[in-house]
């Protein structure tokens, strides 16, 4: 049985199936308000285009926390805010920071799940600044 998040998004889908063109560009406009207006049209057409047979066969658990504990590279772990959609919380960032060996984390306020398409210009000179530092 798929977990209750994935039954939500399911219900998501499926509800944009139902809708015109027009309806599921302005959703998208609703649903994500910080993209960019390039980023939204695909979005849109893209959960027509979904196959939602995925959701039989998709598996939400990952043993992430037996990944960190033996990743020996830098990990840069960038959240936002769960009440906008992001899917890691403060909680579960400290727990993986308190795994992995060399790490950091980076919070994007009021950004979702598409942190880059929320807030771009303050995630993107972060990802950066890190990738510049390893």
């Amino acid at each position: 049985m798929p977990s209750p998040e994935i039954l939500h998004a399911f219900q998501d889908i499926l509800s944009l199936r139902t809708m015109s063109p027009e309806e599921r560009l302005g959703a998208a406009r609703r649903i994500n308000p910080g993209w960019d207006e390039v980023e939204l049209g695909p979005w849109a057409d893209s959960k027509v285009e979904f196959d939602t047979d995925i959701f039989q066969h998709l598996q939400v658990t990952f043993p992430w926390r037996e990944q960190l504990s033996t990743t020996t590279c830098p990990i840069l772990l960038v959240t936002g805010d769960p009440a906008a959609g992001a899917i890691v919380t403060p909680q579960v960032a400290r727990e993986a920071a308190s795994l992995w060996r060399q790490g950091e984390i980076i919070y994007i306020q009021e950004a979702g799940h598409c942190l880059h398409r929320d807030r771009y210009a303050e995630t993107i000179p972060q990802i950066q600044n890190f990738l510049s530092r390893i």
